[in-house]
């Protein structure tokens, strides 16, 4: 049996991370990312083979069903992780109504009331659930929320949301659950437990570890794939008694073996069989921040007005003499960003000698800021559980090279983990930073985050519009700027109010919006997440115009956060969204809101082929690299002439069952990029079209150098073109020798 030791975060991790895309290239496709524990991914042979399935919509229950719910499994991975990705099988489901006779005050109530409306969400005698929790707000309504179990297996993304009234009465339901569900049976995997035991114990013997087994403990498990963030694999989980107890505080060490027999990692856990063990991840960090004595420095920040002095927290190490930056109230800790990513999680705590980084201390101090803002509403720590919070300074790509963004990693170590760059100052933008927080807040209010098309640009909306908000009750909500993002880092890159002005489109279909492709990966904006936020984003400025403070806005916002699942889509949003709205007694503002709902086209799911006025279409062919097109492994990229500047680019991918990539353009001139990348979508290289054929480039977002190589394509109102593939085919096979090459040393 093969065995081997996953130490490290390859470049698949990269793949998910990014939570902000657009922070650092200003729009659609750009790169301040989001999402992690919420960035989703579906089996690779699963995505491959499976179309996206038909839908059919109930009137009277607003219930959307896939043609097909039978699940079956992936060699390696399990399927209902795929099946919760896909969205194949899942059954959407709102009911905005009283619906049942009994009030819900516990786990059994509530478990019977999902059970009398089974048939109406969907569901069917494999359909079962686990209570997860009940979430009161600050006008006496609930949110009770169940996951659907799938034998021993928590599906992900599955859930069932019952809103109660102050009276405890059900008034509403939100759901999105897989029927027919099949689970992996222990005669498939290719190592027993006893066998998983051996393999632990010859990876001790090899480490020259004196931990022993413990005997009748070994149990199945999902858990997240650490080499792949997004993905989720079946394992053993081998339990050995922790002879370091007294050093890690933890009596026992949980390892973990894939089905096919791959020693993975391990972890000090409590007891076998906690939460904690099962779900692949301790919740205790490495760091003891009761270790340190508490203390402060001044530090130079560049904020809104500019810069200036602060006093932040440190902690300081009486043996040692180091200072770090940290803070053992808050429980936040600063480190490198390399160490972390490429060397099995090492933390490195970020030292104070002389003069910090003006954008790391910009980033500490704005994240306090926003801790404490969430705090005062109740919310302690990214999560909502007062979990430590690391934040990554120095942000770097696979490749070694500054990468222009910030993002939301996920929950890794037992902190939830944050990335900043210093290549801009990002972290001094306050709704930059609350973007990347609210990241965390929503994969927690939504239990999971589906990041991809709808749900993914949903995700991103709630984000920025959070981001903003935050920023309007801290600075003033006629502060100028008030509805850009990161305009404080020198130049905005998205612009709430006006989406045009960054290239991102103001209802479905419009210009610029971005199609959902077959495969969503990073080189397509996981179906352009970062394009298509901003039918939700809009929608809260016209709130804003309606006359609703930043205020209400944000516990309305943060409400429906609440009531939403992971599957739910745009279409299921226009229901939703009044639906609390009146719920929450904000009756002034249903009607603008419903407009704004309409005005963005919430309910279009289908393009009529029409081109927008003052519009034309640019296309590109992928068929010369058709098995790439389809794995979602290419995107092109229209730049503005003359000036190429990156945060006016327009990028676009092929739709689903197609190889051609088109986008609805102002009339005008522009230069095309065309590029590929590895399987994550995130290492990836791109060609510029010139007079001569095509010249590949390191970086595509360089205006110098596009300028120089790109011929001009010019765009005619209401006609559409086609952009030259001849050559393609040839400098892709060029660029894909380049990524795999990176992606080999990364490993």
């Amino acid at each position: 049996m093969k065995r081997r030791m996953i130490n490290s975060i390859l470049a698949a991790l990269l793949a998910v991370v990014l939570l902000f895309s657009g922070c650092a290239a200003g729009n659609t496709g750009g790169n301040v990312t989001a999402s992690t524990e919420a960035a989703t991914e579906a089996s690779e042979s699963a995505s491959k083979e499976k179309e996206t399935p038909a839908t059919t919509a109930t009137e009277e229950t607003g219930t959307v069903e896939s043609a097909k719910s039978d699940t079956k499994f992936t060699e390696d991975e399990q399927a209902v992780y795929a099946q919760a990705e896909t969205g194949e099988g899942i059954i959407n489901t709102f009911i905005g109504e009283k619906f049942c006779d009994h009030k819900v005050t516990d786990e059994e109530s509530a478990m019977d009331c999902v059970n009398e409306i089974l048939d109406r969400i969907g569901g069917d005698e494999t359909t079962k659930f686990v209570f997860e929790s009940m979430t009161p707000n600050e006008n006496g309504m609930k949110i009770v929320t169940l996951s659907q179990r799938a034998g021993q297996v928590l599906a992900y993304g599955a859930v069932v949301k019952l809103i109660l009234n102050k009276d405890d009465e059900p008034i509403g339901v939100v759901s999105s659950i897989m029927p027919h569900v099949d689970i992996r049976d222990v005669s498939e995997w290719a190592v027993d437990d006893k066998e998983a035991e051996k393999i632990v114990a010859d990876t001790l013997k090899e480490t020259g570890s004196k931990d022993s087994i413990v005997e009748n403990a070994t149990e199945q498990a999902i858990i997240p794939n650490p080499a792949n963030l997004g993905r989720y694999i079946c394992v053993w989980v081998v339990y050995t008694f922790n002879i370091n107890k007294d050093k890690d505080d933890q009596a026992y060490t949980a390892h973990y073996v894939t089905a096919e027999g791959d020693y993975m990692y391990s972890i000090p856990v409590a007891e076998p069989g906690d939460a904690e063990s099962v779900g692949g991840q301790s919740s205790k960090s490495t760091f003891d921040f009761d270790a340190y004595e508490p203390d402060e420095i001044k530090v130079t920040v560049e904020l809104k007005n500019g810069k200036q002095e602060v006093s932040v927290p440190v902690l300081k190490d009486s043996k040692t003499g180091k200072t770090y930056l940290a803070d053992a109230k808050r429980k936040i800790l600063c480190a490198e960003q390399y160490p972390f990513f490429y060397k099995g999680y090492e933390i490195e705590p970020a030292e104070v000698d002389g003069d910090v980084d003006i954008c790391d201390a910009s980033a500490y101090y704005n994240m306090i800021r926003v801790w404490d803002y969430y705090d005062s509403k109740g919310w302690t720590g990214p999560d909502g559980e007062g979990t430590p919070t690391l934040c990554l300074l120095n942000f770097i790509d696979a490749e070694g090279k500054p990468e222009l963004n910030a993002c939301y990693v996920t929950k890794l170590q037992g902190f939830q983990v944050f990335a900043w760059t210093r290549a801009a100052n990002f972290g001094g933008c306050i709704d930059v930073v609350g973007h990347e927080f609210t990241h965390c807040v929503t994969t927690k209010t939504m239990t999971y985050n589906i990041y991809k098309n709808d749900p993914g640009a949903i995700n991103e909306g709630y984000s920025d519009i959070m981001g903003n908000l935050i920023e309007m009750q801290m600075e003033g909500e006629d502060e100028e700027g008030a509805w850009l993002i990161a305009e404080d880092a020198g130049k905005p890159f998205r612009n709430m109010s006006d989406p045009h002005e960054f290239s991102q489109p103001a209802y479905a279909f419009d210009t610029y919006y971005a199609p959902q492709p077959r495969i969503p990966t990073g080189m397509n904006d996981k179906g352009g997440v970062h394009a298509n936020n901003s039918l939700l984003s809009l929608v809260s400025y016209r709130l804003h115009q309606a006359g609703m403070s930043a205020r209400d806005q944000a516990y309305y916002w943060l409400n429906t956060a609440l009531v939403i699942s992971p599957q739910s889509d745009y279409p299921m949003m226009a229901e939703i969204l009044p639906w609390v709205m009146r719920e929450l007694g904000y009756e002034d503002y249903v009607d603008p809101l419903k407009d704004a709902i309409e005005e963005a086209k919430f309910t279009v799911t289908e393009s009529t082929g029409e081109i927008p006025e003052g519009c034309g279409v640019l296309s590109f062919d992928f068929a010369p690299v058709k098995e790439l097109s389809d794995a979602g492994r290419v995107s092109v990229q229209f730049f503005k002439a003359p000036d190429a500047d990156p945060n006016y680019r327009v990028p676009t991918w092929p739709a689903a069952d197609t190889t051609i990539a088109k986008a609805n353009l102002p009339a005008g001139d522009y230069f095309v990029l065309a590029g590929v990348s590895d399987e994550s979508g995130e290492i990836k290289r791109f060609a510029i079209l010139g007079k001569d054929g095509w010249v590949v480039t390191d970086n595509y977002k360089d205006s110098k150098v596009i300028k120089e190589n790109a011929m001009t394509i010019t765009v005619k109102e209401s006609e559409k073109a086609e952009v030259s593939n001849e050559g393609f085919k040839e400098v892709a096979e060029k660029m894909l020798k380049t990524v795999e090459e990176i992606a080999a040393s990364i490993e």
